[in-house]
């Protein structure tokens, strides 16, 4: 008996509590909304609203913010999180570079969605390319430091020819404007009459070079026991500053540092850095992540000059990543 009572009072303890009350949420207004407009009148991608701003930790007037949209969606936009911007200003007062939160890097599937949401280009079955021309971008010539780029608007006809051709969207390079105009009347496609179809054609920035990089001499240290050649455990793995490998800025940086016998690398500092201090910082972690030969003394008052220079060949970003038209 006191075994069967034990049980009966364990089963009543361990009873789950009652399950927690059924709440039905309010239903969703699916109601459609208004357009929004750009300037032009086009129905716009996005709505700008300037908030607070800030530059250099103080308060930036944003009263005299030129904001220019350009249309590309009819669908009727929704309120959405904000998104913050960073970015740089050159001396007219422009952004010479940016990133963006929380979506940064290309555009995703369902920005290319509300882009692709004019005419009848998106419509199934889609267009596909028969020939696809493109301009010769080395006669084009590119802006120090600034990627450029053109989207060609165009009707195709019943062969599939394109026709009604204009210059939709642009960062103001009249070459490739008038180069990606012709590369998209050579083109041909299958799908027969389309409406509004868009292809956007860039030019990779041409290469800003910085200022003679220093001697090393002029950096080093009386007393320093640290000479020009290095043994390497694990050698710098240089990785390039996105945001300038992009707009194609080349830099250098000149590094002093200490190394203990056993290899680590310590006391690093940027002795100088050009055309920013971003080549200073990026040069240092670079050294930081390194590991020199282990010796008898270690060393001390070592100079480490490193460069930061773009590739010969043509960026493959002249190329848009799909044959799609959009």
């Amino acid at each position: 008996m006191p075994l069967i009572a034990a049980l009966s009072i364990a089963a009543l303890a361990s009873t789950p509590p009652p399950p927690p009350p059924i709440v039905i949420p309010a239903p969703v207004d699916k109601s459609p909304l208004p357009l929004l407009e750009s300037a032009d009148g086009w129905p716009a991608l996005i709505s700008w609203n300037i908030t607070d701003a800030r530059c250099n930790d103080g308060a930036l007037d944003t009263a005299g913010v030129k904001a220019v949209l350009r249309a590309m969606s009819n669908r009727p936009i929704r309120s959405a999180a904000q998104i913050i911007y960073r970015f740089d200003i050159d001396a007219d007062g422009r952004p010479i570079s940016y990133t963006v939160t929380p979506i940064s890097g290309p555009l995703p599937k369902e920005g290319w969605a509300r882009i692709r949401d004019i005419g009848t280009c998106a419509e199934p079955p889609r267009p596909r390319p028969l020939l696809r021309a493109f301009p010769d971008f080395s006669k084009i010539p590119a802006t120090p430091g600034r990627k450029d780029w053109s989207f060609v608007l165009y009707d195709t006809d019943a062969k599939g020819r394109p026709v009604n051709l204009k210059t939709f969207a642009t960062s103001g390079n009249r070459e490739l404007d008038a180069a990606a105009r012709d590369a998209v009347a050579r083109s041909r496609f299958t799908g027969g009459v389309r409406t509004q179809c868009l292809y956007p054609y860039w030019r990779a920035p041409e290469t800003v070079s910085p200022p003679p990089i220093p001697d090393a001499d002029a950096f080093r240290p009386q007393g320093a026991t640290c000479g020009d050649d290095r043994a390497w455990d694990r050698k710098p793995a240089l990785i390039y500053p996105a945001a300038y490998r992009r707009r194609a800025v080349e830099g250098w940086a000149v590094l002093t540092y200490d190394i203990a016998p056993w290899g680590e690398i310590g006391n690093v500092k940027v002795a100088a850095a050009q055309p920013a201090a971003d080549f200073g910082t990026q040069a240092q972690r670079m050294l930081l992540s390194a590991r020199a030969a282990a010796s008898p003394q270690g060393w001390t008052g070592c100079v480490e000059r490193v460069r930061f220079q773009m590739g010969t060949a043509q960026d493959d970003d002249d190329k848009p990543d799909s044959d799609d038209a959009t």
